[in-house]
């Protein structure tokens, strides 16, 4: 449509590419393995949504604990899908046969960094829904909290560094 003009080139997946998709993967499909092994022991209510300060404000059936590995199954595919497809990326230069091969595999690798992101995220909040249905109320910032910080800032960062990575690797 818009990208009829740049080139479309295929990007040979490097070491840390297999590694990381491995990685998301693995992720997603320890998401449903840990809801399978430990439904039968949830209590027939559990947590849905958390406030700020990690008090539970809405109780759900525990079948509501297949709705995080669910989305994560969509959103991992559906990210893994769109990596394959580089050209049609958004990027800060026009995308010539010279500099393409470099520009797509900074936007792959950043696709993928992103779509790791989102799955450990995304594994962090269903432990965290399972920790308190098991245990009780939410502990006041436990390390979840503080790991979910750290990737939302991260999903900010990884992506400005290679956007400037990949700018700067032009001159």
């Amino acid at each position: 449509m818009f990208y009829n003009d740049r080139p479309k080139i295929a990007i040979e997946k490097d070491q840390t590419d297999r590694i990381v998709d491995i990685a998301i993967w693995v992720i997603v499909i320890g998401m449903f393995v840990v809801n399978l092994y430990i439904y039968s022991d949830l209590p027939d209510k559990i947590p849905a949504h958390f406030s700020l300060d990690g008090t539970v404000n809405r109780y759900d059936d525990k079948s509501f604990i297949w709705l995080m590995p669910i989305i994560s199954l969509v959103l991992c595919y559906i990210m893994s899908t769109i990596t394959k497809y580089p050209h049609s990326f958004n990027y800060t230069e026009k995308i010539t046969e010279e500099n393409a091969e470099i520009h797509y595999k900074a936007g792959s690798k950043m696709m993928r960094f992103v779509n790791l992101s989102m799955a450990v995220l995304l594994f962090l909040v269903n432990y965290q829904i399972l920790d308190v249905a098991l245990n009780g109320e939410a502990k006041q910032m436990t390390w979840t909290n503080y790991a979910l910080i750290i990737i939302v800032t991260l999903m900010t960062i990884v992506p400005l560094v290679l956007a400037i990575k990949g700018k700067n690797s032009k001159k």
